[in-house]
Order: structure tokens, then C-alpha cells, then sequence
């Protein structure tokens, strides 16, 4: 069973998520801040129950998205990173995102709620080949 930490500040879309993934079988940690997210990684890595992927919306405050992907990969950098943001890639280049771009996968909000299970399954399937 996947053990996913998920990041998202807005409480409706943090439940669907849970939901969402839960049912499909996989152990998700939530945090509403970006902050919340570090304290519960860097907790994870004490006590080695690692997780599998990160789901991070990109515009929590405090601590956004591209800021906890930054702060993880100074502390591992294999874990898989997906940056979930209402942003287009053009506005990250230019904005807070420029950096995270090597730290981390992008999805669009809008594209992947309806599908979230089935695409969180496709890309840990490819991180694992």
C-alpha cells in the first residue's frame, strides 16, 4: 500500500483527495499547510516510515508546494515529488516555481481530480521503472 503525504490548504479538496485515494487503497497523511508538510515528512524520516510519493498543492500558505519540494530534496532526494497547482508552467518559470522545476513533477488541478487515483497509480508505476 502506497503511503502518500498530501498537502493541500483548502479542506473540501484535502477531504476529496483523502477520499479519493483511500479508497484506492493508499495510506495518506495530510497536512493544510506547507509547513505542517515538512514538520510531517522530516517526522517520517525519524522514524523511517517513509513515503512513497508527495502531493503538494503549489499555493498553501504558509510554505507553498514549491517550497516543501525544495526543503524535502535537502533531505532525500528520491522520493517522488507531484506538485498539483491551478498555475500554468509559464507563470512557474517566471514565479516561485522556477526552482522546483528539478525538484519536482507538475499536474493541473483541473485535469487530474476527476482521474486522481488512477493517475497517482501511472506515475508511481513509472518512478518504479
Amino acid at each position: 500500500m502506497p503511503h502518500i503525504l498530501l498537502a493541500e490548504d483548502d479542506p473540501s479538496t484535502r477531504d476529496c483527495m483523502i477520499e479519493l485515494l483511500s479508497r484506492a487503497g493508499h495510506r495518506v497523511d495530510a497536512a493544510s499547510s506547507g509547513v505542517e508538510a515538512v514538520n510531517l515528512y522530516l517526522t517520517s524520516l525519524r522514524h523511517r516510515d517513509y513515503f512513497d510519493l508527495l502531493l503538494l498543492d503549489g499555493a498553501m500558505s504558509p510554505g507553498s508546494g514549491f517550497r516543501v519540494a525544495e526543503e524535502v530534496r535537502g533531505n532525500r532526494d528520491d522520493v517522488p515529488i507531484v506538485i498539483i497547482t491551478n498555475y500554468d508552467q509559464d507563470d512557474l518559470v517566471i514565479g516561485e516555481g522556477r526552482a522546483a522545476f528539478s525538484h519536482a513533477a507538475f499536474w493541473p488541478k483541473v485535469k487530474v481530480m476527476d482521474c486522481l487515483p488512477e493517475k497517482v497509480n501511472e506515475f508511481l508505476h513509472e518512478q518504479s521503472h
